[in-house]
């Protein structure tokens, strides 16, 4: 039996495996392995590892806190038990850790945004300064830029700039995410924005033209709850760009356009730029005055090694997961009312995922141990990144100073959520990025009672687009989508369905030795890009905050949202949901799931208590923001 299927029948507590011919062995796994429940010793293992780092007592594992630093040592000292060696190399030699410097902490000393006319706009009020640039007095002419998007992805037919565009010294009005749709999403086909709205690019594009400083506008009309805000002086900074960057309203904006003389508004450019590009010349000056410091934070990834053998033994797989979260949620978070407030444990993302790296340090070292020395296997690198939650910072910085070269990099498979996998389903994704990757996955499929979700797409939303950038064939693992807890406080430890991902783990072991020992490298081919998944959940909100009835089967409303459904139903701030839609309310769980059975505009029955007495009330759903 080969050395996989012999780890997956043993982990799997199915007995001591008996010699046989791999074929039969596969088919007899494939048959029965649906009925066999992962073995329990093993989940508890797993279960320990996620609850330790999924704590809050590490506070939210930010990149230069306490609990980052308690998490890496806690990452270290069991990849070390597993085996492994110091996987990066420091001036005294072999070591765990490959440091990084992030830009860290703003700490504003100056700042403001004057117009021609010199009327000094309110910081806070007009304009913020969210943590995305640097600092500097920068005064000249305002250009607007659109969505500074440079293209539209394969398909669509978007051009952001002119040819040969001179932005050198102008400061250049951005409208936030990108082209929209009359219902305020993406026109570029995903539910909401694709990898064209994010900063870096948009950033780049200006730098390269020679703009000086950067205003983001949050676009009129984009259905985005961020748009509402301004957030500023955020407590961490990932300074996408030198130039500063300040945030601005739609109003502040307009007034822009008003001083200018401009016959137009940033509804009328926002509308003309969701069909073609747009830089135009708004005949105004500004100054804008950002000056402070950014205390640079260290970081650093924790790399483990387990040496390969033979003739491949140079050659790579990579296995990594993010151990970095939002801490408080200063930036990143989903919670508008706890952002910056309460620890975001990070349970599911990414507890899950680095546990599953200690596992498969212990078991693919197993496998290693038992193979005769001259079998041909590559190295596998084990990498806990930092930094992911603040633009993917670990895995770009190994990308640009790798341990192993590139070229001889044979496959990156990256864990991120894998904690919450609904209806038994496994996403391996970014298939397209090998040639004959997808088709080798595929052949795997039947090595877990799970389901695989084999998909060619890419999403650049976690460590494996830094290695992608870099022509490295990789495979995303992930649950299916993405849960309502994301971001948030309550991706919490209580809610890991670690069963399946004991299954997950047993699974990526299966395709990392197959991988390390197959004789041929996939080449890297240009991959196929999809949009970012938004959040599995409800389309319609009620507009109450709500938690477990301490005492019933019921769900506590607070928090009153104005103008909202529960304010037209005439719910009040303590009531309980004891009944909806006619049938009793047996938890919050149990309550949200019926919520996802609803579209905008459904008229709903609910029936509260409201000091002793029942109140029964009629409302119709909003659409969720």
């Amino acid at each position: 039996m080969n050395i996989q299927l012999w780890y997956l029948v043993a982990l799997a507590g199915l007995g001591t495996p008996v010699l046989a011919q791999t074929e039969s062995v596969a088919a007899e796994v494939a048959a029965f392995v649906d009925e066999v429940p992962a073995d329990p010793a093993l989940v508890a293992r797993y279960m320990t590892h996620v609850t330790f780092l999924g704590s809050p007592f590490l506070g939210g594992r930010l990149p230069g806190t306490e609990g980052m630093e308690i998490a890496k040592d806690y990452m270290q000292y069991y990849l070390a038990q597993a085996g492994l060696q110091p996987g990066a190399e420091g001036p005294e030699g072999p070591t765990w850790r490959q440091p990084f410097a992030l830009a860290g902490r703003h700490e504003l000393q100056r700042v403001g945004l004057t117009l021609a006319d010199g009327t000094e706009l309110e910081a806070r009020e007009d304009f913020s300064v969210p943590g995305w640039g640097g600092f500097g007095r920068v005064e000249g002419p305002v250009v607007f830029v659109g969505y500074a998007v440079e293209s539209g992805p394969e398909g669509y037919d978007y051009q952001g700039f002119p040819e040969a565009v001179d932005l050198t010294g102008k400061v250049a009005l951005m409208l936030r995410f990108e082209p929209m749709n009359a219902e305020g999403r993406s026109a570029f086909g995903a539910r909401r924005w694709s990898s064209a709205a994010g900063f870096e690019d948009k950033f780049r594009a200006l730098t390269q033209r020679g703009a000086s400083a950067v205003l983001v506008v949050n676009t009129p009309g984009a259905d985005d709850s961020r748009t509402k805000r301004l957030s500023h002086e955020v407590s961490w900074s990932n300074n996408l760009t030198e130039q500063p960057v300040l945030l601005v309203s739609p109003e502040t904006a307009n007034r822009i356009l008003a001083q200018a003389g401009q016959a137009t508004t940033i509804e009328a450019l926002t509308q003309e730029a969701n069909e073609h590009g747009v830089v135009r010349d708004l005949g105004t000056r500004l100054t804008v005055d950002c000056e402070g410091e950014s205390r640079g934070v260290m970081a650093e990834n924790v790399l483990g090694v387990l040496p390969g053998k033979g003739t491949l033994a140079n050659e790579v797989v990579i296995i990594g997961a993010h151990l970095d979260h939002l801490g408080m949620g200063g930036f990143g978070s989903r919670d508008n009312e706890l952002r910056g407030k309460a620890v975001h444990p990070g349970a599911d993302d990414n507890a899950t995922g680095c546990s599953a790296l200690i596992l498969l340090a212990e078991s693919l070292g197993a496998a290693y141990a038992d193979m005769p020395d001259e079998t041909p296997a590559r190295t596998i690198l084990f990498a806990a990144f930092s930094a992911e939650e603040s633009g993917l910072n670990g895995a770009r910085h190994y990308t640009r100073e790798p341990v192993y070269p590139l070229d001889q990099t044979s496959l990156m498979i990256n864990f991120d959520m894998i904690g919450r996998i609904e209806k038994r389903r496994l996403s391996a994704s970014c298939l397209s990025t090998g040639d004959g990757l997808q088709a080798f996955v595929e052949g795997l499929a039947t090595r877990t009672p799970l389901t695989l979700v084999a998909d060619a797409g890419v999403q650049p939303a976690s460590d494996h687009w830094t290695f992608v950038q870099a022509k490295v064939p990789s495979v995303f693992m992930s649950m299916d989508g993405i849960h309502n807890d994301y971001h948030t406080t309550r991706d919490t430890v209580d809610r890991i369905q670690p069963e399946d991902a004991l299954w997950a783990t047993l699974w990526v072991h299966e395709l990392a030795l197959e991988a390390a020992l197959r004789p041929e490298k996939f080449p890297f081919v240009e991959p196929q890009m999809q949009a970012r998944r938004a959040p599995a959940g409800p389309t319609v909100r009620l507009g109450v905050s709500v938690a477990a009835a301490p005492d019933t089967q019921g769900v506590v409303f607070s928090n009153i949202v104005e103008a909202s459904s529960a304010a037209r139903a005439g719910l009040q701030e303590g009531d309980v949901l004891v009944r909806w839609q006619g049938e009793a309310v047996t938890g919050l769980e149990a309550w949200r799931t019926s919520l996802m059975k609803l579209k905008p505009g459904d008229e709903v029955t609910l029936t509260v208590m409201r000091d002793g007495h029942a109140i029964e009330c009629k409302t119709t759903m909003d659409a969720a923001r």
